[in-house]
């Protein structure tokens, strides 16, 4: 439970520096900094942050031509190895965690 938690915590604090300012929104490093910073007890968590942007339908679109909504997306994810193994599950979990803002 603790890791599930790390791992959610750090995509919504890497989310949370891009949408400080107008110059971290474009800043992809800073926000992937930012989320695998905010869980140093979590041994091989990795981050990634992209732009995902949509017209006024909600439709999903390039952000080079002029969007009605902007969002910045960061996902965070680690592995998380079971003490045991478990009958039908796998000894290695995946946990993920994504987080979207809107910054326009």
């Amino acid at each position: 439970m603790y890791v599930a938690t790390a791992v959610e915590n750090a995509a919504r604090a890497g989310a949370m520096f891009g949408f400080q300012s107008s110059t971290n929104q474009s800043n992809y490093a800073g926000m992937q900094a930012a989320a695998t910073n905010a869980a140093p007890y979590i041994t091989g968590i990795s981050a990634t942050a992209t732009q995902y942007c949509e017209d006024s339908a909600g439709v999903s679109m390039s952000c080079a031509a002029s969007p009605t909504r902007v969002y910045l997306d960061v996902s965070a994810q680690t592995n998380f190895d079971l003490l045991c193994s478990y009958l039908y599950l796998p000894t290695t979990i995946v946990i993920k965690s994504r987080n979207r803002i809107r910054i326009q």
